[in-house]
């Protein structure tokens, strides 16, 4: 009978038993996302074993996120532990847990349609037992002095007089709380290797700062159509450790923009990349 089976899912309850988790980019949670399922309004109402509960989250990798789930029983107590995988992003997002009866809803599909009302009466009930949980990660990154400079460079490889891409990172990364020093632009690092500008970073700002953010973004093609300049820029950002000399990040993107005059074009491009670099760093860098 439908109105039975919806009067027993009416009394199933999900609770969550913690919320609000914090941790670390690159760090597992140092617990568990824990629900009850119980057969009453109240917490202390009993356990309901065996319930499958589906859970449902995200997960970003290689720079990219999907939405993932998987469905875990209940225990003896009608718990469910849900071990997040570890998270590689920085900022809010939620874990969310439901009820999942659709394999027992499938027999309902075949019921005449005058029984469609109840079915989606039911249906609706059980989609109405559902917990969502928010939890933050933050970059340890984001406590770490740090300088930045990044030159924008034109397709011949000579600087420009913008700094549009640095903008753009500068805003991202401020948003996010890092420890930022703005170093001045020193254009002779452009004929210089990886070594040998980590070695000038060294003499110049260890003293100051424990990291450095630093790169170059070039303008790739710019086209004029129908009236307006489209523009490809690309840029390498590097982050060096000044106390081990370590390169910890390196990241490559590419990013287009349009604009009605070169310029207007030119500075949008730079600082777009810039804060696409940025986002990349939040969510990468240890």
């Amino acid at each position: 009978n439908i109105n039975k089976a919806k009067a027993v899912i009416s009394r199933i309850n999900l609770f969550p038993l913690n919320n609000n988790l914090t941790g670390n980019s690159g760090e597992a949670l140092k617990e568990d996302f824990k629900l009850q399922v119980s057969a009453g309004t109240e917490i202390s109402a009993q356990g309901l074993e065996g319930v499958p509960v589906l859970v449902t989250y995200k997960e970003t990798r290689s720079g990219r996120t999907s939405v993932q789930s998987l469905v875990i029983q209940t225990d003896r107590q009608g718990i469910v532990n849900f071990t997040l995988p570890v998270p590689r992003f920085v900022g809010k997002e939620q874990v969310t847990m439901m009820l999942d009866l659709r394999s027992a809803f499938e027999p309902l599909e075949a019921l005449p349609r005058q029984y469609q009302e109840q079915v989606d009466s039911i249906k609706i009930t059980a989609a109405s037992k559902r917990v969502v949980f928010d939890y933050t990660v933050a970059s340890r990154a984001s406590s770490i002095s740090t300088g930045l400079m990044l030159v924008d460079i034109d397709r011949s490889g000579n600087p420009t007089l913008r700094s549009d891409t640095q903008a753009g990172l500068q805003e991202t990364l401020t948003a996010a709380k890092f420890l930022l020093q703005i170093l001045p632009q020193d254009n002779s690092l452009l004929n210089l290797s990886d070594g040998e500008i980590i070695a000038w970073f060294k003499d110049q700002y260890q003293q100051r700062v424990k990291r450095v953010i630093f790169g170059f973004a070039q303008i790739r093609d710019f086209q004029e159509s129908s009236g307006s300049y489209i523009v490809r820029v690309e840029g390498t950002v590097k982050v060096v450790d000044l106390e081990t000399g370590d390169i910890i990040f390196t990241d490559n993107k590419i990013r287009s923009s349009r604009g009605s005059n070169i310029n207007s074009a030119l500075s949008a491009a730079f600082k777009s990349l810039g804060t696409t670099l940025g986002e990349s760093l939040l969510n990468n860098l240890p």
